[in-house]
């Protein structure tokens, strides 16, 4: 909004000085009683430049960025080509077009070129993150072109905690609210849920506060399933129990963590607390 203001301003500007020049022609009196309406030159540089700046083609500079994410070698160019798309993509009317355009499968190679750091590869997760924000037909895109494949990959990376915390991201966006056909899909890919719930556990304190709130919200976000799921391992409440007992948790995170612990309780079927 604020360039196409800018453009209009132009205008505004643009059409003054030519009205001024044009009287001072006439000799100050009105033009319309000795000149025709005249048309805008569109050739003229200065008409185009104006009109540029009121109606920039904003999906040329989406494909410039798209372009860049898939072709360049050069770390500085990834990290912003792909900072600027995040920013794209928080607009609705950009992000259900992010197949379309060919973003998504340039963001989800990109992840898998072995050769980017992990920077790039969160990057691409808060990508495919923001561009989800509980739009069924954008989850639908990214799961037909694999993408929770990439996020499960994400959540495996055991040497990045930003690529795990950023996966954790794209995980909550796909999976809240979610159709059965998108459940079914990550339920199904290998290691999904042992993934997701080893973050419940993780020994990364940024990483496990992003996966905690995760947890504790699960109910209010259609996730029954998950919480379901990190019931029925074991390991999940043992760890929460066992940071209790440190003593060295932070008054949020130990909130935190007592209300994740309340809800794994009151899943059903009810936490055992004692072998049989």
């Amino acid at each position: 909004m604020s360039k196409k203001m800018a453009g209009l301003n132009e205008v505004l500007r643009w059409s003054v000085e030519k009205t001024a020049e044009k009287r001072n022609e006439s000799g100050g009196e009105s033009l319309s009683q000795h000149q025709p309406h005249q048309r805008l030159d569109w050739n003229d540089p200065a008409v185009r430049g104006v009109m540029d700046q009121m109606f920039p083609d904003e999906y040329g500079e989406i494909h410039r960025l798209i372009e860049v994410v898939r072709s360049s070698e050069v770390h500085e160019e990834l990290v912003e080509a792909l900072v600027k798309l995040e920013e794209w993509v928080q607009d609705i009317n950009y992000a259900i077009n992010i197949d379309k355009v060919g973003a998504l499968s340039a963001v989800l190679a990109r992840f898998l070129c072995a050769a980017d750091s992990a920077e790039v590869r969160s990057l691409c997760l808060w990508v495919l993150g923001t561009a989800m924000q509980d739009t069924a037909s954008v989850k639908d895109d990214v799961v037909e072109k694999g993408g929770h494949k990439i996020i499960v990959a994400g959540l495996l990376d055991s040497a990045n905690p930003s690529v795990r915390s950023k996966a954790l991201f794209a995980t909550s966006a796909l999976l809240r609210f979610s159709s059965s056909h998108v459940r079914q899909a990550f339920e199904e890919e290998q290691q999904a849920l042992d993934a997701l719930c080893g973050c419940f556990s993780d020994q990364d304190a940024n990483v496990r506060r992003r996966a905690l709130f995760f947890l504790k919200h699960a109910q209010g976000n259609d996730l029954g399933w998950v919480l379901e799921a990190a019931r029925k391992r074991p390991h999940v409440t043992c760890y929460l129990e066992g940071l209790k007992r440190q003593g060295s948790l932070d008054q949020d995170e130990l909130a935190l963590v007592n209300d994740c612990l309340e809800q794994l309780q009151n899943a059903t079927p009810p936490l055992l607390t004692n072998a049989s």
